[in-house]
């Protein structure tokens, strides 16, 4: 499971791009009807214990890879962690 937060940055074509506080970039499909009106809360990364509060948006994705195509696949169409 990847859990991860951003800024969103850049809409494109081919990806929305999230930057986070590292100074990463993190990419999503190119779809905005992913971006969820987030309630108000803190919400805490499982991974890190690490807390937003107040998120403007969430994205939930289920990939289920089983090859190195299919990896390839949907990074072509924007998803990188």
């Amino acid at each position: 499971m990847i859990q991860t937060y951003g800024i969103l940055t850049d809409l494109h074509d081919d990806v929305i791009l999230l930057t986070r506080n590292d100074g990463s970039t993190f990419g999503l499909p190119p779809d905005p009807t992913l971006l969820e009106a987030a309630g108000p809360g803190v919400y805490t990364l499982r991974g890190t214990g690490e807390s937003i509060e107040d998120p403007d948006y969430l994205v939930r994705l289920t990939f289920r890879i089983n090859d190195a195509t299919t990896v390839r696949e949907i990074e072509a169409h924007g998803f990188r962690p």
